[in-house]
Order: C-alpha cells, then sequence, then structure tokens
C-alpha cells in the first residue's frame, strides 16, 4: 500500500518523508518534536462514486415532470436489468475515467525524530 503523508493532518498530499521535511521546513517549524501525519492512500475507483438508484430514480423524476403521474412505474424494469445496467456502467466507468486523487486511511501521528533530521 502507498504511504502519503500530511503536516497539517488534513491535507495529505505530501508522498514522501522527504515532502514532510521540506514542508516543516519551508513553514520554518522543522525541529525536533515537530509534527506530521502519515496515511495509506488508496485510489478509488471511478465506479465507487456512481449510485444505480440515484441514476433510476432521476428517471422517475424526470419523467413525473414531463407526463404526472402516467410515470409513476417508470422505468419498468426488474431487479436483475438494474443490475446489468450497473455493471455495465461500473465497467465503463472504471475503464474510461480516470481517477487521480486518492484517499487517506488509517492515518497515524508522528514526531520529527533527530534520526529524520539527519536523513534530510
Amino acid at each position: 500500500m502507498e504511504k502519503c503523508y500530511s503536516i497539517s493532518g488534513e491535507d495529505f498530499n505530501l508522498l514522501s518523508m522527504s515532502d514532510v521535511i521540506d514542508a516543516l521546513s519551508s513553514e520554518g517549524n522543522l525541529t525536533v518534536g515537530a509534527t506530521y501525519h502519515s496515511a495509506d492512500a488508496a485510489t478509488p475507483t471511478a465506479s465507487s462514486f456512481f449510485n444505480i438508484e440515484n441514476l433510476m430514480n432521476d428517471m422517475t423524476s424526470s419523467a413525473e415532470e414531463e407526463v404526472g403521474e402516467w410515470a409513476d412505474f417508470f422505468p419498468d424494469v426488474s431487479d436483475e436489468e438494474v443490475a446489468e445496467l450497473e455493471q455495465i456502467i461500473s465497467k465503463w466507468l472504471d475503464e474510461k475515467v480516470p481517477v487521480t486523487f486518492f484517499k487517506a486511511s488509517n492515518i497515524k501521528t508522528h514526531k520529527i525524530k533527530i534520526a529524520d533530521l539527519q536523513r534530510a
């Protein structure tokens, strides 16, 4: 698993300890005992941001706005057909839509040690 780092605990946009040292130094906080944070960096799939129920509900709402109660049961498809559509769209999203960010998890707080400064 990739690691990412932060000096604020919020923006995990540093990718190495060297970046941590540089960021602390540029803020004038590079001292033994200065706090930084590490986390596991995982890139989500594009399909993880897709919700088939939202799509179906949007279709129903749009149809009801157009024709009123005549569209109460639109779209009239089975659960299996909805699952099939979800698989098709999810596959397309994961193949075609690049995800250029990551999610930080398993966040841990650390303190700069003398050894960290000596490696810098």
